[in-house]
């Protein structure tokens, strides 16, 4: 509970003119609370979510952050492709012969 007079005093407004403020705070951030206009008091809501809604909230994450890892390994195999040489050939060290198979010794 919050005392709308304590409230005003703080803010430096008359009790009504705090009152419409929180009026209108409660309004525009869609807050869970409630003016007890006898108690001249705020009443402030809990809101605690359930666990159906917990578990939406970190699939919805769990969907971004997986679609933005396919992005940047798509990104990354397209930029290997695009340094690549374009033969079908293997790629040879310089200095090393290629093996032809067979014994080494």
């Amino acid at each position: 509970c919050i005392d709308i007079g304590m409230l005003a005093a703080k803010l430096s407004m008359d009790e009504a003119a705090a009152e419409r403020w929180i009026v209108n705070l409660i309004r525009n951030a869609r807050l869970d609370a409630k003016i007890d206009s006898q108690a001249n008091q705020v009443l402030m809501g809990v809101n605690v979510p359930s666990v159906y809604e917990q578990i939406l909230e970190s699939t919805k994450s769990l969907i971004i952050r997986t679609s933005v890892i396919a992005q940047n390994h798509d990104r990354r195999d397209v930029s290997y492709s695009s340094n690549r040489p374009h033969s079908d050939k293997p790629v040879q060290q310089r200095g090393v012969k290629p093996w032809r198979g067979g014994v080494k010794l």
